[in-house]
C-alpha cells in the first residue's frame, strides 16, 4: 500500500524492534497496524515525464508547461492520486509540506529526483513539523529507478508515518 520510502519507514521501525528484542510476529503485526500511517506526498517540476509515460496527453502537457502547472501527487493506501495542481516551483513546495505537515509526524524521508534543492525543502518541512522531530533521523533519499522515471527530475517530496496519539 505504499512505494519508496512509504516501505522504507517501516522497514526501518522493523529494524528498531528487531534489535529490541521483538518476536517476528510483533513485528509482522506493528507493521500491518502502521500500514495507515504512512503516505507520501510528492511535488513534480514537469509535465514532460508524465505526457511520455501516458499518464497525461501532449495538449495537457503542453498548456501545463506553458502556465507552469506543478502537480502534486499523493501515495496512500497503494492508491497514487493528484491532489493539487499550483502554479510555479515555489507554490509547489510550499503546498506539499502543507499536506506533509497537517499531522504530526513520527518517522519522515525527504524523497527527490536529483533536485538541488532538495536540502532547502527538508529545512522548510522539518521547520514545520508539528512537534519537531530529530533531523538527524530524516533521510533524504534519491528516488529509485522504477519510480524516477515517471516523475522526471526536480520532483520532490517526503514519505511520511503519522504519529500516533
Amino acid at each position: 500500500r505504499s512505494a519508496s520510502m512509504g516501505v522504507g519507514l517501516l522497514v526501518e521501525l522493523a529494524v528498531e524492534m528487531a534489535a529490541a528484542g521483538e518476536s517476528g510476529a510483533a513485528i509482522a503485526a506493528a507493521l500491518e497496524a502502521r500500514l495507515d500511517d504512512v503516505f507520501a506526498i510528492v511535488c513534480l517540476d514537469t509535465l514532460e515525464y508524465l505526457k511520455k509515460g501516458g499518464r497525461v496527453s501532449g495538449t495537457q502537457a503542453a498548456i501545463g508547461t506553458l502556465l507552469s502547472v506543478k502537480p502534486i501527487i499523493r501515495i496512500d493506501h497503494g492508491v497514487v492520486e493528484t491532489v493539487d495542481r499550483v502554479r510555479t516551483r515555489s507554490k509547489a513546495r510550499e503546498r506539499a509540506i502543507e499536506l506533509l505537515t497537517g499531522a504530526p509526524v513520527e518517522r519522515l524521508a525527504v524523497l527527490h529526483t536529483l533536485t538541488p534543492d532538495a536540502p532547502e525543502f527538508l529545512a522548510a518541512l522539518l521547520a514545520r513539523v508539528p512537534g519537531g522531530i530529530d533531523p538527524a533521523r530524516v533521510s533524504v533519499e534519491v528516488v529509485g529507478p522504477s519510480i524516477g522515471p515517471h516523475l522526471g527530475p526536480g520532483a520532490v517530496g517526503a514519505a511520511v508515518m503519522r504519529a500516533r496519539a
